[in-house]
């Protein structure tokens, strides 16, 4: 049965790297809403840059995927969904959204701590590494950190915890 892998963790876990890793392990078809956001919409941003906009379009890129997503998995091909997955209620609404489409899920949920998340997000922003798309600033990061919440027990049937990678 074709499997959504939705990859969950706060700033600068990894996810990228994991679910590009995870892809091509597996030989799914990975969808990063940081490389939607940045080639669809960053061009024409507000500056400053705010969280309202953000979001609209974010939900505007996961409608996306989650139709192409559909179409693949009736093909036979796993997807793995690069999508943040941070707060529990986007998580929820998105298990939602998907509960009647008959394939299995699985959630990833990675974790760090902090300061390591941190460096590794400074060092991104300098190198701009194959996981690049957006800039983090200090500011982002700290934003985002106050609306992560890890993965709870039960949350979902198939959970994969992956700590300190």
């Amino acid at each position: 049965m074709p499997t959504i892998h939705m990859i969950c963790s706060p700033v600068g876990v990894g996810k990228t790297a994991y679910a590009t890793k995870l892809a091509a392990d597996i030989g799914a078809v990975r969808f990063s809403i940081d490389d939607w956001i940045s080639e669809l919409f960053f061009p024409d941003r507000p500056m400053p840059l705010t969280y309202d906009w953000a979001v609209e379009r974010a939900k505007r890129c996961e409608a996306r995927i989650m139709a192409v997503s559909r179409d693949l998995l009736a093909l036979g091909t796993d997807v793995v969904w690069d999508l943040g997955f941070m707060e529990r209620a986007q998580r929820r609404r998105i298990l939602g959204d998907i509960e009647g489409w008959c394939y299995q899920v699985r959630l990833h949920a990675l974790e760090a701590p902090k300061e390591i998340r941190r460096e590794r997000v400074r060092r991104r922003n300098v190198e701009r590494t194959d996981s690049y798309a957006i800039e983090v600033t200090d500011e982002i990061f700290d934003f985002m950190e106050a609306r992560s919440e890890p993965v709870a027990d039960g949350e979902a049937a198939d959970v994969i915890r992956i700590d300190n990678i």
